[in-house]
């Protein structure tokens, strides 16, 4: 029975698939900024990169001269705004898109995610570039917890 069972685990741990090493982690806002709204794409970036870099913290390792490359690009971002009635939406939404790079630069996987956080911890006294800024962390993380999953399931 012991035999059995550690033959088990060892076919499970050959085949299941081993997290990817990533040479480089960016992210990428282009995609708004073609849109016409350059300034708001930068701060985009600024935001939620340290969410993404979070979450793929331990497969990042520069010296790989083999590892893949990961770009997230951002696609879209809707912050609602409160209105005199009260926010048109309760959630924050980021649609983001993970593609991973081959040294050969071949596209090798790909995922997308749309995140929604609840966007209800808005602090009203804080300056509107700061509560951005927070709130656009939150969709990063969200984002690069759902790619980092989805990446290495291969879906």
């Amino acid at each position: 029975m012991r035999m059995i069972l550690a033959a088990t685990a060892l076919l499970a741990a050959s085949i299941a698939p081993a997290a990817a090493q990533y040479r480089a982690v960016s992210v990428d806002a282009s995609a708004i900024a073609a849109q016409g709204y350059p300034t708001f794409a930068r701060r985009v970036e600024a935001a939620v990169t340290p969410g993404i870099a979070s979450a793929f913290a331990g497969q990042i390792n520069p010296g790989d001269p083999r590892g893949l490359t990961l770009v997230v690009r951002i696609l879209a971002v809707n912050l609602p705004t409160t209105t005199g009635l009260g926010r048109e939406s309760e959630n924050d939404y980021m649609l983001s898109e993970g593609v991973v790079v081959d040294q050969r630069g071949r596209v090798v996987a790909s995922a997308s995610v749309p995140s929604n956080v609840t966007a209800w911890t808005t602090v009203a006294s804080l300056p509107i570039e700061i509560e951005e800024q927070r709130r656009m962390r939150q969709l990063g993380l969200h984002a690069g917890g759902w790619l980092r999953n989805r990446l290495s399931s291969g879906s």
